[in-house]
């Protein structure tokens, strides 16, 4: 039986753990990994501390996840000790790349080598073990490693640069490694969460490998009627299974929703629903 490409995402910083920064990245990464047909088994935070890391990605690879992904930890400051920690990880030293090097010569108009010293320095390592990636919208590099069969990709923290490297260099990986499409579609229906729920369950038991959700954060009542808008995601070996699966699947549901009664609502009538 062909198994999804399972990964997991732990996301490094303090300033997270202490709400001074809101954790986007996770939910951005979620999202694509999801959308590329990976199974996302875990999301975890952990703090700028050394210990709780290591074990975060030691239980990510003793799960036999297969991807890690990482956010947070690879600037120029004291607290950014993702690369030391993973070289701990993997057993191995701490080396300057001299590609990066190169790189943030370029990018900061440094004529010497000599003359790399504190942050562009700092963001030139790498664990000895493992690969350095360029940033096509920062400094800081996407490090690929591999730890047991779990392939770890590093990447910065600030959002932009997180979806910058994961296009230039996650996402072709996962689009290789994973063996599923997946396709996906919203609709809303003039039904409350307590009477949609049930027929959800029904669709999913009919269609393997289908999910659905009632976005719950997006409904609305008008009036004495409630509209809930409804993500629905098929999954299968290609782009074009999925999507058939996905026409089946939103079909079967939309019947259950007319046997109670109810209908799915056009969008552009409520302007007011987040769709």
């Amino acid at each position: 039986m062909v198994q999804e490409l399972t990964v997991e995402i732990v996301c490094i910083g303090t300033e997270l753990l202490r709400g001074l920064t809101q954790d986007t990245n996770s939910h951005w990464l979620a999202k694509e990994s999801s959308f590329l047909g990976c199974e996302m088994r875990q999301i975890t935070v952990v703090p700028d501390d050394v210990n709780l890391m290591l074990e975060a990605f030691r239980s990510v690879v003793n799960r036999g996840t297969d991807v890690l992904m990482t956010s947070g930890g690879l600037g120029p400051t004291a607290d950014d000790m993702t690369v030391a920690v993973m070289a701990q990880f993997l057993g191995c030293k701490v080396v300057v790349d001299e590609d990066l090097v190169r790189l943030q010569m370029e990018r900061r108009g440094i004529k010497e080598r000599k003359d790399v010293q504190g942050g562009a320095l700092a963001m030139s390592k790498r664990p000895e073990s493992a690969v350095a990636h360029p940033n096509p919208v920062g400094s800081a590099p996407c490090i690929q490693a591999k730890s047991g069969g779990t392939t770890i990709f590093m990447m910065p923290g600030p959002p932009r640069e997180v979806q910058g490297v994961f296009e230039a260099h996650v996402k072709p990986f996962v689009q290789k490694a994973s063996p599923f499409k997946t396709a996906r579609q919203r609709v809303i229906v003039n039904m409350p969460e307590s009477q949609v729920g049930p027929l959800l369950v029904q669709v999913m038991k009919t269609y393997s490998g289908t999910y659905l959700k009632g976005a719950i954060a997006t409904s609305q009542r008008i009036g004495e009627t409630w509209f809930l808008p409804i993500d629905i995601v098929s999954r299968g070996e290609t782009l074009e299974r999925a999507s058939a699966m996905l026409v089946q699947t939103v079909e079967l549901f939309e019947q259950l929703v007319h046997q109670q009664g109810r209908q799915f609502i056009d969008p552009e009538s409520l302007p007011a629903v987040s769709h």
